[in-house]
């Protein structure tokens, strides 16, 4: 079990990220072109793009959008058991990523409700007993 201090800092971390760099969907952040085939993050490094809830989780941890470690797992399994929804299963195993980023692609996410959802886990992490709303 990993200490629920380090586990706030990563879901505050994020949540930061996301305000100070953007909001993405469809991938764990922005890719170097736009939809139109231009040029838009090329020259900007991968942990000061637009991110994802799983993009915005791992730069705070490890400082890349697609490092992992046990800490990240920890908080992505945190997070995903706080979504109203079970996470899908890969090869028998709940694929908590999969469960993350099915929620932040969801058409009515926005950057405010993704960023909101971040400050909750870091106090709920914190305080077991509190019951998080989360916004279907």
């Amino acid at each position: 079990m990993h200490n629920p201090s380090e586990l706030a800092g990563i879901f505050t971390r994020a949540a930061q990220h996301i305000s100070r760099h953007g909001y993405h969907k469809g991938a764990f952040y922005a890719p170097d072109i736009d939809s139109y085939g231009r040029p838009r993050y090329a020259s900007t490094p991968h942990q000061d793009r637009p991110a994802d809830f799983v993009g915005a989780i791992r730069i705070a941890a490890t400082g890349h959008p697609l490092e992992t470690s046990a800490l990240v797992d920890a908080a992505l399994q945190f997070a995903s058991r706080q979504l109203p929804t079970e996470p899908p299963a890969t090869d028998g195993v709940d694929d908590y990523v999969e469960h993350l980023a099915y929620w932040n692609d969801e058409e009515q996410r926005t950057a405010a409700s993704v960023a909101s959802f971040l400050h909750q886990l870091a106090v709920q992490v914190t305080v077991p007993q509190l019951c998080l709303a989360v916004a279907a």
